[in-house]
């Protein structure tokens, strides 16, 4: 399977069901991928696009913290699996230009 490059196009939230929704943006085409996600995910994504803090850690900080501590970081993300309606993902991390 090709590689495809996406960046984050919008994050929304449904005004009928209020779910979160992060539409991602092929980079050199116009295709578009929804990508439903749950509140906390939600809540991670909105923090990092508005670099806003938040007084507490949310349940995704660890992760992302994790990835921190371990000097690495996110190069990509693969979604590699599609199942009940259901995106799998994998982490590809790089410690290699960490300072």
């Amino acid at each position: 399977m090709a590689n495809v490059e996406m960046a984050i196009d919008a994050l929304r939230q449904s005004s009928v069901r209020g779910q979160w929704v992060v539409i991602l943006r092929e980079k050199t085409a116009g295709r578009y991928l929804p990508v439903y996600i749950g509140s906390s995910q939600a809540e991670t994504i909105k923090r990092e696009l508005t670099d806003v803090g938040y007084s507490r850690p949310l349940d995704n900080d660890l992760e992302y913290r994790g990835i921190a501590t371990a000097y690495s970081e996110v190069r990509a993300v693969r979604l590699h699996k599609f199942e009940d309606g259901r995106f799998a993902a994998k982490l590809i991390l790089d410690a290699s230009e960490v300072d």
